[in-house]
């Protein structure tokens, strides 16, 4: 939603906190489900009202087993939540329902007497949809098995979640866990880095047909409802380069002395090179036809450029890519994900580069 002035990249690598905290995120967790409750002195009603509109309702589950909430449904979202109960998919012969201006739920959807919903996933799912909308960057926001954040504080303008917050000095910093397995499932859900958008995405599946590619449906819940809780009310992304799985630093400078980093494993081999005079390359050794994408990300962890996105033989493939001259000075992940044509078999590995003119 807003970016600090740029640091230098030696601040930046002497302090990473000031270059992680770059970005701040809102979400509202327990104000959903709030009659009375208000952000930026708008009443949570209302604020329900301007983020689901006649052209776009507030879809649950997948198609043949959704649940769409229209516009002027919005009290049944507030009698809703919060949501209790068990952790299960949709009801297998809801279809595609719909709940309009009468709030009427439909008479398989899990809710009690007074409306609320008796289904945590579904209570967490309906949140994190209004969260995206709420703060749209927030979709591109990439997950990492620990999220650090900190309060922001508002500006001259009173109000959270705008261009002049921030960093509340004195406030400590927050930690919310993603569960592994979920950090795994989405690996294999998703063939590139796992976004807070592609866990919507995998927890709608999930309240659809079920599907957790070896996660539990209590994870799926769990991931969910620490972003719902994240950034609420607006906090800034506190993550240190060194919280994320990342390999060394990679310097591309021009003039500089060959630099070569690498990892390698059961399927991939991803190696980037820094030669005199020449623009950096990308080695990437493959042990069959793949799909190879690879993204710069952010210390923010937003995606900032798609590098490469294309077919590649088996064995080595050399990638003559000058990034240093498409990215602006700064630290950046790259993270390199490779889908075998034949197996089907996904492999990611990620590493830090430091773009210096």
């Amino acid at each position: 939603m807003r970016t600090l002035p740029v640091l230098l990249t030696a601040v930046a690598l002497a302090f990473p906190f000031a270059a992680s905290a770059e970005e701040s995120y809102t979400t509202l967790d327990a104000l959903w489900g709030d009659d009375y409750g208000t952000f930026n002195d708008t009443a949570i009603p209302l604020l329900l009202d301007e983020l689901i509109a006649p052209t776009d309702p507030l879809a649950i589950g997948v198609p043949g087993r959704s649940v769409s909430f229209e516009d002027g449904s919005e009290q049944c979202i507030l009698d809703g939540l919060p949501a209790v109960g068990r952790i299960i998919p949709l009801p297998g012969g809801i279809g595609d329902a719909t709940v309009g201006a009468d709030c009427v739920l439909p008479t398989s959807f899990p809710a009690n007497r007074r409306g609320r919903f008796k289904n945590r996933l579904i209570g967490e799912v309906v949140k994190l949809s209004l969260n995206v909308r709420l703060d749209p960057d927030l979709e591109d926001l990439v997950l990492v098995p620990t999220i650090k954040a900190i309060d922001a504080l508002p500006g001259t303008d009173g109000l959270y979640g705008t261009e002049d917050d921030e960093i509340c000095a004195d406030c400590d910093t927050l930690t919310f866990d993603i569960p592994e397995r979920l950090m795994t499932a989405l690996d294999s859900y998703m063939p590139v880095a796992p976004t807070v958008g592609g866990l919507l995405g995998f927890a709608n599946s999930t309240l659809g047909d079920g599907e957790t590619y070896g996660a539990r449906q209590r994870d799926v819940w769990q991931g969910v409802a620490e972003i719902n809780r994240a950034f609420e009310g607006g906090r800034f992304y506190a993550n240190a380069p060194e919280d994320s799985v990342i390999i060394p630093i990679i310097f591309f400078k021009e003039g500089a002395g060959e630099e070569e980093d690498s990892v390698s494993g059961s399927r991939i081999q991803f190696a980037a090179r820094n030669t005199p005079g020449h623009a950096p390359t990308f080695h990437v050794t493959l042990p069959e036809p793949s799909m190879v994408r690879i993204d710069a990300f952010a210390i923010s962890g937003r995606r900032v450029a798609a590098l490469v996105d294309r077919l590649f033989p088996a064995g080595e493939n050399v990638i003559d890519f000058d990034y240093a001259r498409v990215l602006p000075s700064g630290v950046y992940f790259v993270r390199a994900v490779s889908t075998g044509v034949g197996s089907g078999e996904i492999a990611v590995r990620t590493t830090k580069a430091v773009v210096v003119r």
